[in-house]
């Protein structure tokens, strides 16, 4: 997972600190609850150099922000489905963390959230890992890490369930889906994109 960690960036919201990942060479997604106003510049900082990133997208309803930076040489990550089920890993930096290299985790997709956006994975980490990426085995963005979820019925045996915390995961056809008609409207303004 190393050759993704230049794809992690720790990002300074005006909240808290979390993580994005490059979406395409100029954009970086994130969480939107780290803290960001529409066209304001944020630092990031990238193996250890920072630079700064305007917030050009906003999207408060499922959490997610893009922030445009200066073109990276860099090929970003494709994007896949997630499947429950799954083993897929977290990449980047544990909430408030001075940290110069990402953290990898790996979390099992337990599968749809009671509210119907979003999916569980478990186990939650010790520390918040928000904006961070979900990535496949192969690598490609299943999602970001949005918050955590107190409990999730897990099926331990045939017979049983447990409850136990978990991470809750804004998948990234999602994403796509509300970002992409934005990104290519003919007035590429920023948008703070409202929805219900």
């Amino acid at each position: 997972m190393s050759n993704h960690g230049g794809r992690v960036v720790l990002v300074y919201g005006a909240k808290e600190n979390g993580s994005g990942v490059l979406i395409d060479k100029e954009q970086i997604l994130t969480a939107a609850h780290l803290g960001f106003t529409l066209n304001n510049i944020y630092k990031i900082a990238r193996n250890g150099q920072e630079m700064d990133a305007k917030c050009t997208h906003i999207c408060k309803a499922l959490d997610f922000a893009v922030l445009s930076i200066p073109e990276i040489p860099m090929c970003a990550l494709g994007g896949g489905s997630l499947v429950p089920g799954r083993s897929y890993n977290i990449i980047g930096y544990p909430h408030s963390t001075v940290q110069q290299d990402p953290t990898v985790l790996e979390i099992v997709l337990d599968g749809i959230n009671s509210d119907g956006k979003h999916y569980n994975g478990i186990p939650r980490p010790s520390s918040d890992f928000c904006g961070a990426p979900v990535l496949s085995k192969l690598g490609s963005i299943g999602g970001i890490v949005v918050g955590a979820v107190d409990k999730i019925s897990v099926e331990t045996t045939l017979l049983t369930l447990t409850e136990q915390p978990g991470v809750l995961i804004l998948p990234y056809t999602t994403i796509m889906a509300i970002f992409l008609p934005t990104k290519f409207a003919e007035n590429s303004t920023p948008s703070l994109i409202e929805i219900q």
